[in-house]
């Protein structure tokens, strides 16, 4: 089964170069970015996510949080995704993470997110795929002055589900 991350790494404007070849141009961050993408180590969960932001007195000035992992490999896509409280937090946030080493080949790196704010980062993701797992650890967290909170269920049945980019059935 292919995950449904691998989709929602599409927060960047494709840009097609003289190959021809498809890339992602990073979303820059803006004077109202509040939602990030935050690079990260493949080897991170979102436990580790949330105490390298907490213990960079980030406590309070997030309200949520998601590490895209492969349900398959269990291990994340390399990025995170977090809503800060205020585009000031995010940018006290960016100046606190960025460019910190967190291995040899990964630092953080913060490009503005696809879809902006708390309220409709819940509805964008409430009836992912990753709703539907039975791990936790896959799903996205919210926050209210630094405490997780209840994430609203999803209101469908099942997931629906698309085509992948490799022609298969996903889980969307």
């Amino acid at each position: 089964q292919a995950s449904e991350e691998a989709a929602d790494a599409e927060l960047a404007v494709p840009a097609v170069p003289a190959t021809g070849r498809s890339e992602q141009t990073p979303l820059p961050l803006d004077e109202d970015t509040t939602t990030v993408k935050m690079d990260m180590s493949k080897h991170m969960t979102r436990d580790d996510v949330q105490r390298l932001l907490d213990e960079h007195g980030l406590k309070g000035l997030y309200d949520f949080l998601y590490l895209a992992v492969n349900f398959e490999t269990g291990k994340n896509y390399g990025y995170a995704t977090v809503n800060f409280v205020s585009p000031e937090a995010m940018r006290l946030a960016d100046s606190r993470l960025r460019d910190i080493w967190l291995d040899a080949t990964t630092k953080i790196t913060f490009f503005a997110f696809k879809v902006q704010g708390r309220s409709n980062l819940i509805e964008n993701y409430r009836n992912k795929g990753m709703m539907f797992q039975s791990k936790d650890e896959y799903k996205p967290v919210i926050f209210q002055d630094g405490q997780r909170c209840w994430f609203p269920s999803p209101d469908v049945e099942q997931p629906p589900t698309s085509k992948s980019r490799s022609g298969g059935k996903r889980q969307r």
